[in-house]
């Protein structure tokens, strides 16, 4: 992986973990991420949805998540809620399965799992938690990835 491929998913792995953050704080707390398409977080919601969904396609046991992301972007909760919230809870179930699959930071599961028990309590709180656990997730295989890259050019030398 090169320095450029390398800071690109970075900066896609920070936007994820920043952007509910940044809604929140602007916009106030709204029941539920995807009602901030209706505030002037649109395009922030929109360009990190589809950053996040091209860096999913990257790898194969995520590419139905990148799926139902895109799709559920292009399906506005406020024109298409049925159609929306069927995508955004396939969303987050892909997810869940693409974790619970993972050989690698299998303890993630557990922050995810409660993400999905804090549904009931408050939405918006429990999708900002499962986005940071993948957010997270991603953080350490990609630094996973550049240590291991890191060490191949040490062998090599």
């Amino acid at each position: 992986m090169n320095r450029l491929e390398l800071t690109i998913r970075t900066l896609a792995i920070a936007m994820a973990l920043i952007v509910p953050i940044i809604c929140i704080l602007t916009q106030g707390l709204l029941k539920s991420y995807s009602q901030y398409w209706d505030t002037p977080m649109q395009p922030l919601f929109i360009l990190t949805n589809i950053i996040t969904a091209y860096y999913f396609f990257e790898y194969d046991r995520w590419k139905p998540s990148a799926c139902f992301l895109l799709l559920l972007t292009a399906f506005s909760v406020s024109s298409f809620g049925t159609i929306h919230n069927v995508l955004a809870i396939l969303f987050f179930l892909t997810s869940f399965i693409a974790l619970i699959k993972s050989n690698h930071f299998s303890w993630t599961v557990i922050p995810y799992t409660a993400a999905l028990v804090m549904l009931s309590y408050n939405m918006m709180i429990a999708e900002t938690l499962a986005i940071n656990v993948l957010a997270l997730y991603h953080g350490l295989i990609l630094y996973k990835i550049k240590r291991i890259n890191k060490q191949k050019q040490v062998n090599y030398k």
